[in-house]
């Protein structure tokens, strides 16, 4: 059952390229910034910390919408990854050339309130430094993964998602700059980076992404009546 498994659904292992990435990520955390980014809009936006919970929400969003794809369909799931990894891997080489911080997220976010939301503000505040700000992967993978879902195979099936998932896009985005984890710059630089990179994902003809279609389907139909 297990190598069954195994060669049904190997393409899974595409993921583990997310470890070089995550390595180096915490890699140029240590790194001293050259570049504090801070707009004038950054000034003119308030702090909320019921937008933390969006915030967290990234995480499930992007790896479950991940695997997701991965069990119903193998071509859409080898975009999803790729989309994703192209940019994050291009955002960290920029990164490297280019630490960057933001300067304006105070202490009084921290030390305020006693419920859930300002609990949960203090744990991503002491375990997400805000360091490699530009371009947010934040903004950047929600964008890219609601893309990829909706153009997919399997998203085109489940029109319903559609409005969840640009709804979940939309408020990660904006819990980016409402927590003060990221700049408006970081927002649309995040944003933008996804728009870029969409030819280059659907408009080139990469040969991986070109398999038989009697392989594409690998969630099993339901019995017929």
């Amino acid at each position: 059952m297990i190598k069954s498994f195994l060669s049904r659904y190997r393409h899974l292992f595409w993921l583990l390229l997310y470890i070089p990435q995550v390595t180096l990520f915490f890699v140029t955390q240590r790194m001293d910034p050259v570049w504090t980014v801070h707009s004038r809009l950054d000034d003119l936006v308030p702090f909320c910390k019921y937008f933390i919970v969006f915030y967290v929400i990234w995480y499930g969003y992007v790896f479950f919408s991940l695997f997701w794809l991965g069990f119903q369909n193998k071509t859409d799931f080898l975009r999803a990854v790729f989309f994703c990894l192209l940019g994050v891997y291009l955002s960290q080489i920029f990164m490297l050339i280019c630490p960057t911080q933001i300067d304006f997220r105070g202490d009084a976010y921290v030390a305020e309130g006693s419920d859930f939301f300002s609990f949960l503000v203090r744990f991503i505040y002491a375990h997400d430094n805000p360091r490699n700000v530009f371009p947010s992967l934040h903004c950047f993978e929600a964008v890219a993964i609601h893309i990829v879902v909706n153009h997919s195979e399997t998203g085109k099936k489940i029109r319903w998602y559609y409005p969840i998932s640009l709804f979940t896009a939309v408020m990660i985005c904006l819990s980016t700059v409402f927590v003060k984890q990221h700049s408006v710059l970081d927002l649309f630089s995040g944003v933008a980076l996804a728009l870029l990179l969409i030819p280059v994902v659907y408009r080139i003809p990469w040969k991986f992404l070109r398999q038989p279609e009697k392989e594409q389907l690998l969630a099993p139909e339901p019995a017929k009546r």
